[in-house]
């Protein structure tokens, strides 16, 4: 792991452990972990070199770091926290736009441009074919009904 890899993952920690995300149900530091892994093994298997593994590593570590201050529309929050970390570490400036387009490219509605984009898009969306999907669907489920005021009902059989 490279030195930015691992002073961006301390960080990142940090602001989701010690703030209001710590007791968010599916948006916390597990979902972060989950997709920075999946980050890293899309990447694997699309043969993504070096420089843009760390893109793509820091753009997940960061992605949702903006639940910290706002709900709704964190993504915006979230690059001006990268942003202003990288650039007080003297990040290369060549990749802080792609780190920055990584992060905008989960906001929903999905619409990612690039391949890094579109690896990072899919990784956070990741829990769709998990094992667990309906535990991460409950929860994303409670955490929506709570800070959006969206309810759902479970409907069994035909409309």
């Amino acid at each position: 792991m490279s030195k930015i890899i691992n002073e961006t993952r301390i960080y990142c920690e940090t602001i989701l452990s010690n703030s209001i995300c710590s007791n968010y149900q599916f948006h916390d530091l597990q979902h972060t972990l989950e997709v920075y892994k999946n980050v890293l093994l899309i990447a694997e298997a699309e043969s993504i070199i070096a420089e843009e593994k760390e893109i793509l590593a820091i753009s997940a570590l960061f992605h949702d770091t903006g639940y910290s201050q706002i709900y709704k529309g964190h993504e915006e929050i979230s690059m001006h926290i990268a942003e202003e970390f990288l650039v007080q570490r003297n990040y290369n400036n060549d990749y802080l736009p792609s780190v920055l387009k990584c992060i905008s490219a989960t906001r929903m509605p999905q619409q990612p441009e690039s391949l890094l984009e579109k690896i990072i898009c899919d990784a956070d969306f990741a829990h769709l074919s998990a094992a667990n999907y309906f535990q991460k669907i409950s929860l994303l489920r409670k955490e929506w009904s709570y800070f959006l005021g969206m309810n759902f009902q479970m409907k069994i059989g035909k409309p």
